[in-house]
């Protein structure tokens, strides 16, 4: 929400870009990817073209963005909190931020599904994930625990962890598991003690 849009306008904006989304994934899940159009999405949300691009930049972006999310808020989340405690206490802190309503979640589970087959998807969900290791790193860095660590074993301790996390969400959604953050605190826990400062 920008400073000078209310939050009706805010509450319009989400709900039109849901929608895109929506309609993007519902012609991909019934028609393929590559067989869906841009004029095709606007006409199933019920918008113009113009109002297609005014939220997304392609076809690809209607569905990405979604898909994009979680990573993105947890990246920055994990940047956001004081270096204190340990980075345990830090990563459980910001995975329930990243999380979402059962709906949205449904939604970016049929998403990654979608994803799986499309390269262009794929790509940017490699993207998204390797964006947020690096923000992880950089958050990371500012604990005092892990800046007395060789940066060597911080990266590799970073790459651990998104590695685990993007393992786990696809996993949650191939075996249509059923409680992700549960899931992703449990098979951090497992690998946490390779991570600088984890405990």
């Amino acid at each position: 929400m920008t400073r000078s849009e209310s939050p009706l306008v805010a509450r319009r904006r989400e709900r039109t870009r849901a929608e895109i989304t929506l309609a993007a994934l519902e012609l991909a899940e019934d028609e393929g990817f590559s067989a869906t159009t841009v004029d095709d999405i606007a006409l199933r949300a019920g918008v113009s073209v113009r109002t297609f691009y005014r939220y997304c930049s392609d076809k690809v972006d209607a569905l990405a963005a979604e898909m994009e999310t979680f990573p993105t808020l947890f990246a920055h989340h994990l940047a956001q909190l004081p270096p204190e405690g340990s980075v345990a206490e830090a990563v459980r802190l910001s995975i329930p931020a990243a999380m979402a309503s059962a709906e949205v979640l449904e939604v970016r589970r049929r998403i990654i599904v979608v994803m799986q087959s499309e390269p262009q998807l794929r790509e940017r969900w490699f993207e998204a994930w390797r964006s947020t290791r690096l923000t992880v790193i950089e958050s990371l860095s500012r604990w005092p625990s892990v800046r007395e660590q060789n940066p060597l074993l911080v990266h590799a301790g970073a790459g651990a962890l998104v590695g685990v996390m993007s393992a786990v969400i696809e996993f949650w959604v191939t075996q249509q598991r059923e409680d992700l953050e549960s899931e992703l605190c449990d098979a951090l826990d497992a690998i946490g003690p390779t991570v600088p400062g984890w405990a």
